[in-house]
C-alpha cells in the first residue's frame, strides 16, 4: 500500500525535523589528503543532523598541518582571516571525495 497525495478523503502528514548548523567547535577529522599546500578534509559535526554531520571540504594554500592544529572549523564560506576557510566543498560521499581530489590537482 502506497501513499497517493491526489486520492480524495486521505491526507498526509510530513513532519520535517529542523537542521541543525555544524558547530564549528565541534568536529572529528575523519580522513585528510594534502597535495600542492591544498587540503582536503572528510569532517564530521556530531550535533549537524543534515548528511549525518558529514562534510568535505576543500581549503586552498593551507597545509594538513595547520588543519589539523584548528580548533574551530566553519564549514561555511566566510572572508574571515582568523580560522581557515573552506575554498569549495562537496557532496559527503565517495564521489564527492574523489572529485575534491580532481580538484585538489588542479588548483
Amino acid at each position: 500500500m502506497g501513499i497517493n497525495p491526489f486520492r480524495s478523503g486521505r491526507t498526509t502528514e510530513i513532519i520535517l525535523q529542523p537542521r541543525s548548523s555544524p558547530d564549528p567547535d565541534k568536529f572529528e577529522i575523519k580522513e585528510i589528503a594534502e597535495q600542492n599546500r591544498h587540503t582536503l578534509i572528510r569532517i564530521n559535526y556530531p550535533d549537524c543532523t543534515n548528511y549525518r554531520g558529514e562534510k568535505i571540504l576543500l581549503y586552498r594554500n593551507i597545509r594538513a598541518t595547520d588543519i589539523l592544529g584548528s580548533v574551530h572549523l566553519d564549514p561555511h564560506f566566510s572572508e574571515s582571516s582568523i580560522f581557515p576557510v573552506p575554498f569549495a566543498r562537496f557532496r559527503p560521499t565517495k564521489k564527492g571525495w574523489e572529485m575534491g581530489l580532481k580538484m585538489m590537482e588542479m588548483l
